[in-house]
């Protein structure tokens, strides 16, 4: 069968690119062939919810901030003071990205139509693509008419859906053929939103779990090491950070993605690629993460790990389901280390990996059968 995918994978986002190479790569050893959409994210594209009055004055007062502190200043300041790594970098994710097989550049509305008599079936695959804070209906399929439409693994990222959001998906969503969200809590929201059943599924890299587990990886560091890989940059960080290298007398190796990763390094790989993400975790003496799929690569190479909650408790645009779903499966919520109890670091337990792969099989094994299920 011929099915084409559309996904992130244009943000050089670690676990952006392993999603796309990993579903792609397990759809052509189940025998079929399968093309990703070449297609950004276009800020046209998407419907934002209507802002006005203060709350549009603070929203644009706090995006300045991050802007300044955050993220974006960071990224601003590594292209500037580590231009040749930062260009090694993007140079990495481009070679990656280089063994998947694309379309050609799909932009307009006539560029999309073209599809459908090229393809037998359609899947929006894994990710944030269905946030309902950055709606776009190409994620959602919208240019499909008349072939087969799957979702699979489409992460909503959110424990709600914004009020204004709610017509849309409904809309997008009635004639999909199969459903698979990567967390319970998305599940749950589509379910009760449109009344169809969506399936919790695992993520793509899941799908070639055995190729990641004995993939060849180049050890870049020789001496024991924490891992650490952070999209956020909450305080309580750096205490957590303080305990691992008491307990475990180890360097901390940092990629930094923001301020604080590039201040609690001893160890700072700024050139970092794909494949050196994922040999990182894989020699790693301990991980310590606030990232999903850091934490699935994690468990994938049997890691003793960490996670840290990269949004307060009560921060009502947390998406800490992503990772506490993931965990819940496996029996491991209390590798989940958040502010109110570090103390937790000094007695954990060594993770029992005998019993989670176990968990970890069922749980890929039925996301494979329903997939199948669905492309039939």
């Amino acid at each position: 069968m011929k099915i084409a995918i559309i996904t992130w994978f244009k943000n050089y986002n670690y676990g952006s690119a392993l999603q796309a190479y990993s579903l792609q790569r397990y759809l052509k050893e189940s025998g079929h062939v399968v093309t990703l959409i070449d297609y950004s994210n276009n800020a046209d594209d998407i419907h934002k919810e209507p802002i006005t009055g203060t709350r549009l004055f603070v929203n644009k007062v706090q995006n300045n901030l991050k802007r300044r502190f955050g993220g974006f200043y960071y990224q601003r300041q590594i292209k500037h003071k580590f231009a040749k790594d930062y260009e090694d970098k993007l140079g990495k994710f481009d070679s990656f990205l280089s063994k998947i097989k694309f379309t050609a550049p799909v932009r307009t509305d006539k560029d999309f139509s073209a599809l459908e008599d090229r393809f037998d079936c359609f899947i929006c695959g894994s990710d944030q693509i269905w946030n309902p804070k950055l709606l776009n209906g190409r994620y959602y399929l919208d240019f499909v008419k008349n072939k087969p439409k799957i979702a699979y693994a489409a992460s909503l990222s959110l424990n709600y859906i914004p009020e204004f959001s709610l017509n849309y998906i409904k809309e997008w969503i009635k004639d999909f053929k199969f459903i698979g969200i990567r967390e319970k809590t998305g599940a749950d929201l589509i379910t009760n939103l449109c009344g169809k059943k969506a399936e919790n599924v695992c993520d793509p890299t899941l799908l070639i779990y055995d190729y990641w587990k004995y993939l060849s990886c180049n050890r870049k560091i020789s001496d024991k090491y924490i891992f650490t890989y952070f999209l956020g940059q909450r305080a309580y960080y750096g205490k957590v950070i303080k305990k691992l290298k008491i307990i475990s007398k180890a360097e901390v190796l940092s990629i930094p993605m923001n301020n604080f990763g590039a201040l609690h390094g001893d160890i700072i790989d700024y050139a970092t690629g794909v494949e050196d993400f994922v040999g990182y975790i894989k020699y790693a003496d301990f991980v310590c993460v606030d990232s999903f799929h850091a934490v699935v690569f994690s468990v994938i190479y049997e890691k003793q790990f960490i996670v840290l909650n990269k949004y307060a408790e009560n921060d009502v645009s947390s998406q800490n389901s992503r990772i506490k779903d993931f965990l819940a499966i496996l029996d491991l919520e209390d590798r989940i280390i958040s502010e109110r109890d570090i103390a937790k670091v000094d007695g954990l337990e060594s993770i029992d990996y005998g019993t989670v792969n176990k968990k970890l099989k069922m749980f890929i094994d039925d996301s494979k059968k329903v997939l199948t299920e669905a492309i039939k």
